[in-house]
């Protein structure tokens, strides 16, 4: 029955904030627009409103798709026969077997 100002510990690891944006090196990147759109084979598709202002990276893979990255988070797989992008979390047998 301690209040928390008891028990607070400060952080061993100091608040760097948070980055300007996100860099993908071994990928190619687009920056997800406002609305939650980025431009791909001249085409907008939608990915999510909750990146909007962050670049994502695109890995290309053996079929001509294209695997979506957020930092070290699979986002899902950009799909060129029906131009579409297709989330991970709604396939994750297909994720679980890549």
């Amino acid at each position: 029955m301690k209040c928390p100002a008891q028990v607070y510990r400060h952080s061993q690891r100091p608040y760097q904030g948070s980055p300007e944006d996100l860099e993908y090196p071994a990928m190619d990147t687009r920056k997800v627009g406002q609305h939650g759109t980025i431009k791909w084979t001249g085409n907008l598709l939608f990915i999510t409103s909750s990146l909007a202002g962050w670049s994502v990276g695109l890995k290309p893979l053996a079929d001509g798709r294209q695997e979506v990255w957020f930092g070290r988070l699979f986002w899902g797989w950009l799909d060129p026969q029906t131009e579409s992008f297709q989330r991970a979390d709604i396939r994750p047998l297909e994720t679980a077997q890549q």
